[in-house]
């Protein structure tokens, strides 16, 4: 189906992105892009107008309405004002219908730095909808035994046999949904957990993964885990960031930085290693 010009250039206002897709837009009616682009505030508000009618036509008390916003944290201020509030505030007044008791708004987002500012910030954003109810709900990370019931439950096993693999999935992950997801799968194309045909089941070498370096990712999710820590143990760790990423326990002779540096050990930000104080990644350790 062949869109207007017009439409395309409005909808590139709308959705920024889309303007990369479309780089040689056809004029329409004889009009240039130039000319067609003076009347894109005309569309921008059709194109608001029918998104209006669109819910309000799919929306009522017997079948409501929920829009789910994915990644929230890269909305910014336009975002709120050309499809929140506008289908919000305006309601369905032209039909007589009051849009805002039949529609429930999600916006799922993540906090990236260690502080609050991103929440402050998204939340400052969607509290312009003051006519509305607001719910936060905060989803902390995955414990070791929410990690061991995945996995028990994805392979099929008891828990017994699955215990010491959620461990150390669980200290490689920081218990990250998202990271723990993908580590599990990375470990499966590796052929590290693979199906064995003789047992009858999911096998693996604890070892193995144990010696798995973890991404960037995580470790930057370890760096504001660590700006989080008991200051004993943010000690510690800067005192063997002073000798590079490893160093022999025999060489710590001060037991209060080898309890700090033991207890880093289970917050997953060193390698468990029998003779070794290692960082589990170097960002880690330039952080420290």
């Amino acid at each position: 189906t062949k869109i207007p010009s017009a439409d395309l250039i409005a909808l590139s206002y709308l959705v920024p992105s889309l303007g990369l897709l479309l780089s040689e837009l056809p004029a329409s009616h004889g009009e240039s892009l130039v000319t067609s682009a003076e009347n894109v505030n005309f569309h921008a508000n059709r194109l608001r107008f029918l998104l209006r009618m669109l819910i309000c036509s799919i929306s009522s008390s017997e079948h409501p309405v929920m829009i789910f916003f994915d990644d929230a944290q890269w909305a910014d201020n336009d975002f709120i004002n050309d499809f929140v509030l506008d289908s919000t505030h305006l309601g369905c007044s032209t039909i007589g219908i009051g849009l805002e008791r039949h529609i429930l708004y999600v916006a799922c987002y993540r906090v990236d730095s260690g502080n609050s500012d991103d929440s402050i910030s998204i939340e400052a954003m969607f509290n312009q909808i003051n006519h509305v109810a607001m719910t936060k709900i905060q989803v902390e990370d995955l414990t070791e035994r929410h990690v061991d019931e995945i996995i028990s439950e994805s392979l099929s096993l008891p828990h017994r046999l699955t215990k010491p693999l959620s461990s150390v999935v669980h200290t490689k992950t920081a218990g990250n949904p998202l990271f723990t997801k993908s580590f599990l799968d990375s470990m499966i194309d590796d052929g590290k957990i693979r199906y064995s045909v003789e047992e009858k089941r999911w096998t693996w070498d604890i070892v193995v993964i144990g010696d798995v370096s973890i991404g960037d990712d995580v470790a930057k999710l370890f760096v504001r885990k660590l700006q989080r820590l008991p200051s004993e143990v943010q000690e510690a760790l800067k005192v063997l960031s002073c000798f590079g990423q490893a160093i022999p326990k025999y060489a710590i002779l001060n037991q209060n930085t080898a309890n700090g540096l033991d207890l880093a050990i289970t917050y997953g930000l060193l390698e468990n290693d029998d003779e070794l104080y290692k960082f589990a990644h170097s960002t880690i350790e330039t952080a420290a």
